[in-house]
């Protein structure tokens, strides 16, 4: 069992390439020799045909000769081998009648031989029967037959050579074992290059992948003319290289992003600890300042880390939902009555058009309103106006965030729901942020089936619009 194991190991080492050509040849190997075989048998049954219809014919030119003997005359042995006409065929006639055998017998390993004879086929023609047997080392087709003819009882037979073992057979035979070897060759060279072409497409694909790193992301293969599959394979690579790139950039912007927003805050906390080492003593109202920064920008910071987390939990597929039927309408409520608390000074609108169910994590449904209930209050001017709009459409439930705001510039809106990306307006520098809570709304949606977009016109109104499948089954009378 071990050295079987081994051997597989040893053939499971071999290139592809490799295994492709001895697979060619192992195939042309196994057909070349069962057509070798059967050309061979072909030519066996030539000869061995050959063989009966000579001892045949040779049977009936006696039977022939016998006919016209007269009665009482002996056979003559060397007219009746003028009579066959035929050197390669031996026999042998017992007359009974006279008491006496003749043929060409004497000088026949087939008649004189001490050897035991083996039948090998027995052949029945139309009117006969013929039998190729062994003697020594040599094959015989013979013909035997008891006749009465012109009164006389007979016993003839007929023997003549199947001549395998002469030049011209061994000849066929040595030539047909070059011939297999020379195509083996043949075969083995051919099916090298063709490998060779075959696997040319890979062999890109190998080369260019070889060229790929982390910090080089931009090459693809040329598809070229391929055959269908290769051409698949090419451009899923293609493909997977290109979401690796993006992936890539949008792992080191993010990085970037989060650094610079990590370094401020902790920027600010080392500076009033500082401050506060050098004068808080002296200076109560120095130490209850440095104590209220601190706290809001470790405060800043927490919210921050809790929205990576947050990310990171949804690209590894690790967020665990409890899902529920839940009801879009009170999670706005219980929103507005909490953002009143907080921000007593904002004024805030709820439009309820549907009672409708989704299905979805309550808790999550909250935070989703919160990002964008934070982002209102950031971008909106004093004493704006937040409107939190619930409604059904199409099968759809609708839960729309609008505000009276700064709004976002056109060219901004395709990109403010990716990571990190913040708009580069002055008036926005000195707003608090981190780029990510659009981001984690966008995740929240798509996560129980919905879609979202934005509208904005530029210090008239900004709206975001979140679209659920609406939960029929759950759904209240």
């Amino acid at each position: 069992m071990k050295n079987n194991k081994t051997v597989f190991e040893k053939v499971g080492n071999i290139s592809f390439e490799s295994r492709v050509v001895i697979s060619f040849i192992f195939i042309f190997g196994v057909l070349s020799t069962i057509m070798s075989i059967l050309i061979f048998v072909s030519i066996s049954d030539l000869y061995l045909d050959n063989a009966v219809n000579g001892v045949v014919s040779d049977f009936e030119r006696i039977e022939s000769y016998l006919s016209k003997l007269p009665n009482e005359e002996e056979i003559d042995v060397h007219l009746l081998l003028q009579y066959l006409d035929n050197k390669e065929t031996d026999f042998k006639i017992t007359d009974y009648t006279l008491g006496a055998s003749v043929g060409n017998f004497e000088n026949t390993a087939f008649f004189s031989t001490n050897k035991r004879i083996y039948i090998t086929k027995t052949i029945h023609t139309s009117r006969y029967v013929v039998n190729t047997v062994i003697c020594g080392n040599k094959t015989y087709a013979v013909m035997q037959g008891k006749r009465d003819i012109n009164g006389r009882k007979y016993l003839i037979e007929s023997v003549r050579g199947i001549k395998f073992q002469n030049a011209r057979y061994r000849l066929t035979v040595l030539r047909m074992i070059v011939l297999n070897l020379s195509a083996v060759i043949l075969v083995m060279y051919l099916s090298r290059q063709f490998s060779k072409l075959i696997f040319a497409p890979v062999e890109k694909v190998r080369v260019t992948a070889e060229k790929i790193t982390a910090l080089d992301l931009s090459k693809r293969i040329s598809v070229g003319k391929s055959d269908g599959k290769m051409q698949e394979l090419i451009e899923t690579f293609n493909s997977m290289i290109e979401r690796l790139e993006v992936s890539f950039k949008n792992q080191s912007q993010f990085i970037s992003d989060v650094s610079h927003e990590l370094k401020t805050p902790l920027s600010v906390i080392d500076g009033y600890i500082n401050l506060m080492r050098r004068w808080g003593d002296k200076h109560p109202e120095i130490m209850d300042e440095g104590i209220d920064n601190i706290s809001r920008e470790s405060e800043h910071m927490s919210h921050m880390i809790k929205n990576l987390l947050f990310i990171a939990r949804s690209e590894q597929g690790k967020i665990q939902a409890e899902m529920c039927a839940v009801s879009p309408s009170s999670a706005v409520s219980d929103v507005i009555n909490e953002m009143k608390i907080i921000y007593p000074d904002v004024e805030i609108n709820f439009k309820c058009n549907s009672d409708a169910e989704i299905y979805a994590d309550y808790n999550m449904i909250k935070q989703l309103l919160w990002i964008y209930a934070d982002n209102a209050v950031k971008y909106t001017k004093y004493k704006g106006i937040i409107t939190f709009k619930t409604e059904e459409k199409d099968d759809k439930y609708y839960i729309s965030i609008e505000d009276n705001g700064k709004g976002i510039k056109a060219e901004d809106i395709p990109f403010i729901f990716k990571r990190s990306f913040r708009s580069d307006k002055p008036e926005n520098s000195g707003i608090e942020g981190t780029g990510l809570g659009l981001s984690i709304a966008k995740e929240i949606v798509e996560s129980f089936g919905g879609n979202v977009y934005a509208e904005s016109n530029p210090m008239v109104k900004t709206v975001f619009v979140n679209s659920f499948p609406i939960y029929k089954s759950k759904r209240k009378a």
